[in-house]
């Protein structure tokens, strides 16, 4: 395990520290779901975990409760049949679920929702979900599968974070923001960014040792330190016209790369006429 994911695991379940997400939450659309609440159409739920009303019709998971299966299902609607919609930061962090299953009425995956659940190993995010809070899987070490779905449009800051057993990940189009180190230390051998993409953050590919191959074909912004010590990474794929706003040593401390866009590294540089990229 990376020393440098240990040191944040043990600080996050020592400290607990409640981050600012770089993704905004945004209010439930409305939508013919809340006008079947209103008109008592959903049944409560008989769930044991904990939710908070949010006085609108919609609620949020907050917490296990007194749920003691490992294997979670968060129900579509509470107890008291409102539609759940959220789930609140630290939901369940560091609990010891082993798998959960999402209702196609969520919406958003609060900050570090799921961080240092380190026996989940995959999730199947439905695409009624918009926003990934920062660091919602942080530190899930045993993550091997993610599936992303249409409809999700940012993904927030350290997500994926040291998800060292997340090898592939398939990141549909439609999502616009790619928040830093979103998956910076985790296992991934090779990725790519659909056109939707306009915002890539600093640092959100870095510290992947194993990463061979990235894509980014579109962008409009590219943070700095993009691939920063990407030991393993031969070939890189950026728009065609680099954004205005390129951060520097995108591919700093990458050793093996041989080629972006097709052409030799150091030449595309030249090209380019950046010489900060490497």
């Amino acid at each position: 395990m990376n020393r440098r994911c240990l040191k944040f695991l043990s600080l996050a379940v020592l400290l607990a520290a409640v981050l600012n997400a770089g993704c905004t939450a945004r209010e439930p659309r409305e939508s013919s779901e809340r006008k079947m609440w209103a008109e008592g159409e959903y049944e409560a739920s008989e769930s044991l975990l904990e939710f908070k009303p949010n006085g609108d019709g919609t609620s949020e998971v907050v917490g296990i409760g007194t749920e003691t299966s490992t294997d979670i299902v968060i129900p579509k609607t509470d107890i008291d049949g409102n539609l759940v919609t959220s789930i609140a930061p630290q939901a369940f962090f560091t609990s010891t679920i082993t798998s959960v299953s999402f209702p196609d009425s969520l919406k958003v995956i609060g900050e570090e929702a799921f961080s240092s659940c380190s026996n989940l190993k995959s999730v199947d995010i439905p695409g009624s979900v918009e926003t990934l809070g920062r660091s919602c899987f942080f530190g899930c070490f045993n993550i091997s599968e993610v599936k992303l779905h249409e409809g999700l449009t940012c993904i927030g800051e350290a997500a994926f974070q040291c998800c060292n057993s997340l090898k592939t990940i398939e990141i549909p189009e439609g999502v616009i923001n790619i928040e830093p180190q979103a998956f910076s230390f985790s296992g991934l051998t090779e990725i790519r960014f659909p056109e939707s993409v306009f915002w890539v953050g600093d640092e959100v590919l870095s510290h992947c040792i194993d990463l061979k191959k990235a894509e980014i074909p579109a962008a409009g912004y590219l943070g700095s330190y993009i691939f920063y010590n990407c030991g393993s990474l031969k070939e890189a794929v950026l728009p065609d016209k680099l954004p205005e706003s390129t951060g520097e040593h995108l591919f700093k401390d990458c050793p093996s790369l041989e080629r972006i866009n097709g052409m030799d590294a150091e030449k595309y540089q030249a090209v380019m006429q950046k010489t900060d990229l490497i």
